[in-house]
């Protein structure tokens, strides 16, 4: 058999190893069977919660690389308690806590929809809406509150509505959204 993979030394045993494989085919065979012993060294266990203590988003949600690739810890973590996640399903926190991976009889995970999930979230006031910013707080504005009113004042005597525009330096269609109440309708 004629391959071109470069070989050095194992880390792990010392035998030898493709150089582009961080361990043998042997190491790599025992650390897939012993997964679970992977994930739980990443968890501390509290009188509450148990905590993932590896790899996290920006969110607090705690990510396992196994070696099918990356997956959450808490779905991870029901996974190895029972078995595989149906499809379309979610894995929710019922501590509101998202490092925890409690996945024992105490029922800190639960499964639900992307409907429960979302319900959820907002039944914990944990979703982030930002607040909606309108007419001149908006960033990208090109009006002012007394520019909407002249625009209405305008196209209300019969001024055309493109001359408007013109005269504003704004496209037709900023006019017409604005005479029309379908954008700056706090603006009487």
């Amino acid at each position: 058999m004629n391959n071109n993979w470069d070989y050095d030394q194992c880390p792990l045993c010392g035998s030898s190893k493709r150089a582009s494989s961080s361990r043998c085919w042997s190491c790599y065979k025992a650390w897939c069977n012993d997964i679970p012993g992977k994930f739980w060294e990443k968890v501390q266990k509290t009188d509450s919660c148990w905590l993932w203590l590896g790899a996290k988003s920006k969110t607090g949600y705690g990510s396992f690389g196994g070696p099918d690739g990356t997956i959450l810890a808490h779905r991870f973590a029901w996974i190895l308690a029972n078995g595989p996640v149906p499809d379309g399903m979610c894995i929710l926190h019922r501590c509101d806590n998202p490092p925890c991976v409690r996945n024992d009889s105490n029922g800190h995970l639960f499964l639900g929809s992307q409907q429960d999930n979302v319900s959820d979230c907002i039944e914990k006031n944990r979703h982030s809406t930002p607040p909606r910013l309108k007419g001149d707080l908006h960033p990208h504005a090109v009006l002012n509150a007394t520019l909407v009113r002249l625009i209405r004042a305008e196209a209300a005597t019969g001024v055309r509505r493109t001359d408007i525009a013109r005269m504003l330096g704004v496209d037709k269609t900023t006019i017409n959204r604005v005479v029309n109440r379908q954008t700056w309708t706090h603006i009487i």
